[in-house]
C-alpha cells in the first residue's frame, strides 16, 4: 500500500510489522508523516486498540473439568454389615490412570493394599448401624477428576456393590446410601 505524504511524495508502507515495535508506532509516524500530533496519537491508539480487540475473538481456554462435591452424607440402614463397623475409604484422585489401578484393586483387598499407601487424597471411617455421617472432603486436590469410595462389606466379593465412583458430574452435596451389603448413589 503507498500512502501520500504531505510533501506529495509516495512513501510505501508495509501492514506486516514486528508486535514488539507497536512502542515505536509513534516514533514512525513522527519521523515519517507529518501529522499534526492528535491524528498521530488517534492512529496510535487505534492500531493499540485494534491489536487488543484482536485477542477477544479468541476463545478462552477453559480449564480441565474437575469434582465439585465438597461433602458426603452417609445414611446408613438400621442394620448394615452384619452389625459390625463398615469401614469406608473416599479416595480423590486427579488422572484417569489413577482410576483404573484403584478400580483394579477394588473394595476386598484396598486396605491391605501397598497401593493404598501412595494415595495421600484420602478420608477413612467407620460406619454404624442407623448412622448418618457427614464427611467434609479437606484432603482433595483442586483438579480432582474422580472420588472413590470403597466400602469393605463382611463377606460380599462382588466389587460392584462395594464401590462408589464420582465424577466431573458430582454434585456439590451428594448423599450414598448404606445398606446390609451394598452402597447406593
Amino acid at each position: 500500500m503507498n500512502l501520500y505524504a504531505p510533501n506529495g511524495k509516495i512513501k510505501p508502507f508495509l501492514f506486516s510489522f514486528d508486535i514488539s515495535q507497536i512502542p515505536a508506532i509513534p516514533l514512525y509516524l513522527d519521523r515519517h508523516m507529518r501529522f499534526p500530533s492528535i491524528i498521530k496519537t488517534f492512529i496510535s491508539l487505534f492500531l493499540l486498540l485494534s491489536l487488543t480487540a484482536c485477542g477477544l475473538f479468541f476463545p478462552e481456554q477453559k480449564p480441565p473439568p474437575h469434582v465439585k462435591t465438597k461433602t458426603i452424607l452417609f445414611k446408613c440402614d438400621n442394620r448394615i454389615n452384619n452389625d459390625m463397623l463398615l469401614p469406608v475409604e473416599v479416595i480423590c484422585l486427579t488422572q484417569d490412570d489413577q482410576l483404573g489401578e484403584v478400580v483394579g484393586v477394588g473394595p476386598n483387598d484396598w486396605f491391605e493394599s501397598d497401593i493404598r499407601k501412595k494415595h495421600p487424597f484420602k478420608h477413612t471411617l467407620m460406619l454404624r448401624n442407623g448412622e448418618d455421617r457427614l464427611l467434609k472432603l479437606k484432603k482433595m486436590p483442586p483438579d480432582a477428576k474422580y472420588v472413590v469410595i470403597f466400602a469393605s462389606y463382611y463377606q460380599v466379593e462382588d466389587p460392584e456393590p462395594q464401590q462408589i465412583i464420582l465424577t466431573t458430574d458430582a454434585e456439590m452435596r451428594e448423599v450414598i446410601w448404606v445398606s446390609m451389603a451394598a452402597l447406593y448413589h
